[in-house]
């Protein structure tokens, strides 16, 4: 049985991976859609940007995005002192 899937963030890889770890840890299964790296590995480059793609299954939707949302809400600026 197919399971609707359904996406949760847009942005950087960097962020992307971050986002990803985060899902994980709060037990939420993640599919990370990459369009620049998989071009490259195809062969060509896709020049549309740099932007990731972060997917979840429609059922746990609500709560992926309160987790990112409060991901970015929440999450302190590194420091020279860090």
């Amino acid at each position: 049985m197919a399971r609707d899937i359904v996406k949760v963030y847009t942005g950087p890889r960097t962020e992307a991976l971050w986002v990803q770890e985060i899902l994980k840890e709060n037990q939420i299964g993640s599919l990370l859609k990459d369009p620049l790296q998989e071009s490259l590995k195809a062969g060509w480059a896709y020049a549309a940007g740099d932007a990731v793609f972060v997917f979840v299954e429609s059922e746990n939707e609500q709560e992926a995005k309160e987790i990112i949302a409060d991901y970015f809400t929440n999450r302190s600026p590194v420091s020279d002192d860090d």
